[in-house]
């Protein structure tokens, strides 16, 4: 009998503090962020790789004791069979209380340090998406139960796990990583821990140094609306007599979602604002932070918004509707507001303009 074992820990009895709504077109289900916690329990499972059943256990810990308690469960189950369990080397897996038992039951082999051979991880995987991440329960023993009914139904359907891969492509895989990743050994002397640190850095490179002028107060806040507030800001650095190195223009100086330039409504005169602030021997940071990008912004498609017509409302809000006439709550292309396609585009900008 081969059976791929692992054990599940600290599985947590969370009662919701509401139902959730189910799946629908277009909704996917829900669960509140609040709940009251009724305590945990931990699951031992073993699945059979010749028929794809699952046998567990489940207990308040994790320990030798409850590890040794499934290999008696086993041993009952299995009377007579020769019992392979693969799993990895979670030290209770080597106690020597377990050791003592294996030899008294040499008809059991427990081939550690394999967990990369373990597809009971899928089942635990399935049971996580289908039972624990939305289930709400008010005691443990109801969070056991919901357990019981999963695996038994996963039994009734059971399907014996299948390898997609070749042994020859894991050993080609095994070679290639030895002759890829072979162990370089490196050895440095020095008298004091300053030099073999040096020695270090010579050997791996050294770390750049900032330039000078990125060395002193860097002044930022949520944002600065426009030019004005900016230089105000700045001025006030210097009549207090304050070094200032670097001031920087957060987010939302753009006009719309998309942009890469400041907009010209507050930001009237960049010259003129980078020759005062150069004057003051202040640098600018451009912080361009676009958690959400309209992909139908006119830099992508050229149309200019959602609808595809042109937002004549500056800076406005990214789940905003247009202004363009349409239903109530609806934007112009007549689909509910929504936000935009979130996009991984963070721009950070130094500059001396």
């Amino acid at each position: 009998m081969r059976l791929s074992f692992d054990e599940k820990p600290q599985m947590q009895a969370l009662e919701r503090t509401r139902a959730g709504l189910p799946l629908t077109a277009g909704r996917p289900p829900t669960r509140t962020h609040d709940y009251v916690r009724h305590g945990t329990l931990s699951l031992r499972a073993a699945l059979a790789l010749d028929s794809g059943r699952i046998y567990y256990a489940c207990a308040a810990r994790n320990r030798h004791q409850e590890f040794l308690a499934f290999l008696r469960q086993l041993a009952r189950r299995f009377p007579t069979q020769q019992v392979h369990l693969v799993l990895d080397n979670y030290s209770p897996h080597k106690h020597r209380k377990v050791k003592d038992w294996l030899e008294a039951h040499p008809r059991f082999f427990l081939p550690t340090y394999a967990s990369w051979l373990n597809p009971v991880e899928h089942w635990f995987s399935a049971l996580q998406r289908h039972v624990l991440a939305r289930g709400s329960w008010d005691r443990v023993q109801a969070l056991q139960a919901a357990l019981g009914r999963y695996a038994r139904g996963r039994n009734r359907q059971a399907v014996p796990p299948r390898w997609s891969v070749k042994a020859d492509a894991i050993l080609a895989r095994l070679a290639h990583t030895r002759r890829t990743y072979e162990m370089v050994h490196y050895v440095t002397v020095g008298d004091t821990y300053g030099a073999i640190m040096e020695n270090y850095a010579d050997a791996t490179g050294h770390a750049p140094e900032m330039p000078h002028w990125a060395s002193g107060f860097w002044q930022c806040k949520l944002r600065y609306r426009a030019q004005e507030e900016l230089l105000v800001t700045a001025r006030e650095f210097q009549r207090r007599g304050l070094p200032l190195s670097v001031i920087v223009i957060d987010f939302r100086h753009w006009r719309k979602t998309g942009d890469w330039k400041l907009d010209p409504d507050y930001w009237p005169d960049l010259e003129a604002m980078v020759r005062e602030l150069d004057d003051m021997g202040v640098r600018i940071m451009i912080w361009d932070l676009y958690t959400m990008v309209d992909t139908t912004h006119i830099g992508f498609t050229g149309r200019g918004s959602p609808c595809g017509r042109p937002c004549d409302r500056p800076g406005r809000e990214r789940s905003s509707p247009c202004s363009s006439p349409s239903p109530a709550g609806r934007n112009g292309c007549g689909r509910k507001s929504r936000p935009h396609q979130d996009v991984d585009r963070r721009v950070v900008v130094g500059v001396r303009l």
